[in-house]
């Protein structure tokens, strides 16, 4: 890999070397998102043979994880000189979105990495042999950043990030959940337009299992089991058992204060 041994700090001219960093960093981000098109632009896949096609599989894999090392490292060094700054971007994730083409979440992910790496240099080797997706790095970092005011010790990180190896994301979700025990979040209405709210709220697991179980009564009324023609239905149910000026309420008090006799 061209990227393999570079010293980012010998450089005596930071401009030139700056200019070099950022071409760099464009031809990684290149890499990364068309390193699979320009393998099939030489090989057709479809006529090399099964054990042929795993190992190009691997292979691009490993490679994958290389430039992904190298992005993360050169960020590192962006972020260091301030190098989105001289380039007229007001943080490095705008620099990432806006310059590099990542999308927003490419950008965190990738900034929140560098962050944890900052932190806890053993995490970038474990994302280049695997053993740390970038998801995982991401979310752990969150919880870091999160956590900020209790200054968690660089011994405790290394602990925590070292636990996550080999972890798919939720099983790494429940790790990270006994070292960082939160309370639920406030429900959120979040307008998407004049007619659509966008509704967010944290249930029980028992309040999850009586609404599967309500769900599969209701699913031949609503074969797709959308909640929110569940929710609907059950509204309406409310409405009408505790309304007085639903127009079924009446007909619904009396029909109780004959199974009351």
């Amino acid at each position: 890999m061209f990227f393999t041994g570079t010293d980012f700090r010998t450089s005596r001219c930071p401009f030139r070397f700056s200019a070099k960093i950022y071409f760099v960093i464009s031809v990684a981000r290149k890499a990364e998102t068309g390193a699979l098109f320009c393998i099939c632009a030489r090989m057709d896949c479809k006529k090399i043979s099964d054990m042929q096609l795993v190992s190009e599989l691997k292979s691009m894999i490993s490679e994958e994880r290389e430039i992904l090392v190298a992005i993360v490292a050169y960020l590192s060094e962006v972020d260091r000189r301030d190098l989105h700054l001289e380039l007229g971007f007001p943080s490095l994730f705008d620099f990432c979105v806006r310059e590099l083409g990542y999308s927003e979440w490419e950008a965190i992910s990738r900034i929140r990495a560098m962050r944890l790496v900052a932190d806890v240099p053993m995490a970038l080797d474990a994302l280049a042999k695997g053993l740390l997706s970038l998801t995982v790095a991401s979310r752990v970092q969150a919880c870091f950043r999160r956590e900020k005011a209790i200054l968690v010790p660089a011994e405790e990180k290394e602990k925590i990030v070292a636990s996550l190896f080999g972890k798919k994301i939720r099983e790494a979700d429940r790790v990270l959940a006994t070292y960082f025990p939160s309370a639920p979040p406030q429900e959120r209405r979040i307008a998407l337009s004049d007619e659509l709210t966008k509704l967010e709220l944290v249930i029980s697991r028992a309040l999850l299992e009586k609404l599967e179980k309500v769900q599969q009564l209701r699913s031949h009324k609503n074969p797709s089991k959308r909640l929110d023609l569940l929710f609907e239905d059950l509204i309406d149910l409310g409405l009408w058992h505790w309304d007085p000026a639903h127009p079924r309420w009446n007909k619904k008090k009396r029909h109780d204060s004959l199974l009351m006799q």
